[in-house]
This record gives C-alpha cells, structure tokens and sequence, in this order.
C-alpha cells in the first residue's frame, strides 16, 4: 500500500508540475510613440502613425522598435511554443512593411477586414479570438525564437513602413497600436523533482499516520 500511495502520489505530481503554462508580454504604443509595458495587449487603443515616404533613398519610410528583457519575463524557460501578435491599422497593399525578429525579417504586415484575430489572454498558444471592427493584425509563429526569449535580454522586434517606386514617392501611412507576446512555459526539470519529493514525502506521512 505504501508503495501504491507513493507511486500515485509522483505521477500526479509530475503530470501537474510538468504542464506548460501560459505568459504573456504586452507593449501598448501611444499617439506620441511613448511604449508602456502591460501584462496582456487585447488590441485596444490608437497607436504610431507610420510614415511611408521616400526620397532620393534619404528617406526610406519610418520604424518602430520594441526591445526589452525577454529572459526576465519568459526565462529560464524552456519554452514550448510561442506566438508574437502585433496589431497594425490602415495597412493596405500599397505598403510595404518590414517585420524583423531579432534583426531577421520574417515578413510583413496583413490587410485584413473587420473582425480581425487577437490573442486569447489564457492561450494556449495559437487561440484567436476577434474583435469587432479591428482590422490588419498579425500574428508571427516564434519557433524559431524559443531560446531567445528564455536567454535574451535584449529582445528586438522592429516594424518598418515603406512605399517602393520613383524618386519621390508620397507613402501611404500605417498605423501600430501595439503587440502582445504569448508563450508556454514549462516548469524547470528541478522544480519538477523537488515537487515528486515532496509529494512523495507527503504520501509517506499519511500512511504512517494511517497505521499509527
């Protein structure tokens, strides 16, 4: 009996230590370009306007990057999925816009109609839901980026607008709100053993008091 309370007691401590779970990251953008860091970014709000123009190639259209401490929010992982959620406004397919992880592009900006997909707050990873009359959000799969964002301390993301063609070109603006950052974590292997432990110490003490 002792053991059969012992091994039940480890596999249903193991199997609820071992469950990812669900972080997220949010960077609200104002007006003025000010970014303010918030738990979870639900695509509210009205953001950066983006110029597109360029002349001569002096200038090539204008950027908004975000970067902060990635480790200290999603570390020391691992991490089993994560997803990056930007929220853009007014992006039509005049456009083009840059999206860069880590100084990579990884691709552009969406033209979508209303309802568009936000991120749902408790996940799991990949879990849209839409909000009504919100158009051209974005979503980005950050497999490629797990590590980083246990490790990285400096974690970049950029958007860049732009408007190709001529010498003089009169770029169409966007506009980005915010974005969201949503991953799995699961437990440290430690924390895991040092729950079996004391699972496991517990189940011993309750069968000791059962035969005192």
């Amino acid at each position: 009996m002792k053991r059969l309370f012992l091994s039940l007691a480890i596999s249903a401590c193991a199997a609820v230590s071992a469950q990812a779970s669900i972080q997220n990251y949010g960077v609200d953008v104002a007006t003025n370009g000010t970014q303010t860091a918030v738990p979870f970014y639900d695509a509210t709000g009205d953001g950066l306007e983006l110029d597109g123009s360029a002349f001569f190639g002096l200038i090539t259209g204008e950027t908004i990057t975000f970067t902060f401490n990635a480790a200290s929010i999603f570390g020391p992982g691992p991490i089993s999925a994560a997803e990056l959620f930007i929220d853009g406004f007014d992006v039509d397919p005049r456009n083009t816009s840059e999206v860069r992880i880590q100084g990579i592009l990884v691709g552009s900006l969406a033209n979508t109609a209303a309802p568009s997909d936000i991120p749902v707050e408790a996940g799991p990873v990949g879990t849209h839901t839409t909000s009504a009359g919100d158009v051209d959000n974005t979503f980005f799969n950050l497999a490629a980026y797990l590590g980083d964002l246990a490790t990285d301390s400096t974690f970049t993301i950029s958007i860049k607008n732009t408007t190709p063609g001529g010498i003089f070109v009169r770029g169409e603006d966007i506009r980005i709100d915010g974005i969201n950052i949503q991953a799995q974590v699961v437990p440290e292997p430690a924390t895991i053993a040092v729950w079996v432990l004391l699972a496991g110490a517990g189940a011993f003490g309750i069968k000791k008091k059962l035969v005192a």
